[in-house]
C-alpha cells in the first residue's frame, strides 16, 4: 500500500529519513544473518556494500588457509607438544570441521 505522504515528501524529509535508517537496518540484519524483508525498497535495489566485497575475498583466503594448512602441526604449536599425534579418527573429524 501507498500512501500520499511517501510520494510528496522531498529527500531529506522525515520518510526519506526512515527509508535510508531502514536501508541501514537490512543491511545489518544480513550483516549478522537474520532474514531479510521481503519488501523493496522505494529508492530501488540496494547496492552492494563495500565491506560485503572484501568480506567475501577474506572469507575465501581463509578456507583456502584452512583446507591446506597441516592440522597436526598447528596443534603441536599451539600445545607446545611436539610429539602430539592424532589419533584413530581426529584427523579426519577435525578437518571435516
Amino acid at each position: 500500500m501507498v500512501y500520499g505522504w511517501g510520494i510528496q515528501e522531498q529527500a531529506g524529509s522525515t520518510a526519506h529519513r526512515w527509508e535510508m535508517f531502514r536501508l541501514s537496518s537490512t543491511d545489518w540484519h544480513q550483516f549478522l544473518g537474520f532474514s531479510a524483508p521481503g519488501h523493496p525498497s522505494i529508492l530501488g535495489k540496494r547496492k552492494q556494500a563495500p565491506w560485503e566485497d572484501e568480506a567475501k575475498v577474506s572469507r575465501m583466503e581463509r578456507r583456502h588457509q584452512l583446507a591446506t594448512m597441516d592440522l597436526e602441526a598447528a596443534a603441536q604449536r599451539m600445545t607446545r607438544r611436539p610429539d602430539m599425534q592424532f589419533w584413530g579418527v581426529q584427523d579426519p573429524a577435525m578437518r571435516a570441521i
